[in-house]
């Protein structure tokens, strides 16, 4: 069992993270529910400000039932969004959009300052909203079939 002092030092920590004006930095989303049709593009938008920072280090992340899953780390996307996205300043730009691409990411934002390391986040839900196709068909007197959608 952690100590009285030791407690409430992480409830201190816990509540800096979780006001950025405390924190000295905040995150914010244009669209919190992005909704694209399949195969266009989608927008997810991440704007942040901060005071007196130094180093900005900017991730984002997919989070799934499975886990969390990178998304942008390092400079670089990563797996099927390799070649499909493109950063816009913090934002991402993603190309060709599928069903696959829906579900819900995160961005990430820390920035080192005189202060320590500030941290701040914005959620975004992105729905890829899918084409339905009608497949109808029909047989003429001469059995050739014909099919249509």
């Amino acid at each position: 069992m952690a100590s009285p002092g030791l407690r409430l030092l992480l409830l201190g920590y816990l509540g800096v993270l979780s006001y950025p004006e405390v924190s000295g930095i905040s995150i914010k989303t244009d669209n919190e529910n992005v909704k694209a049709e399949e195969f266009k593009e989608a927008i997810l938008s991440c704007k942040y400000t901060f005071s007196k920072g130094r180093s900005l280090r900017i991730e984002w992340k997919k989070i799934q039932p499975q886990g969390v899953s990178f998304v942008y780390y390092n400079g670089e996307f990563t797996g099927d969004l390799r070649g499909r996205a493109e950063m816009l300043n913090t934002g991402i730009r993603i190309r060709n959009v599928t069903r696959r691409d829906s579900g819900t990411y995160r961005c990430e934002i820390s920035v080192k300052s005189e202060e320590g390391q500030l941290l701040g986040e914005a959620t975004i839900a992105l729905t890829v909203l899918g084409t339905n196709f009608i497949t109808w068909a029909s047989v003429n007197k001469l059995n050739d079939g014909v099919l249509g959608c």
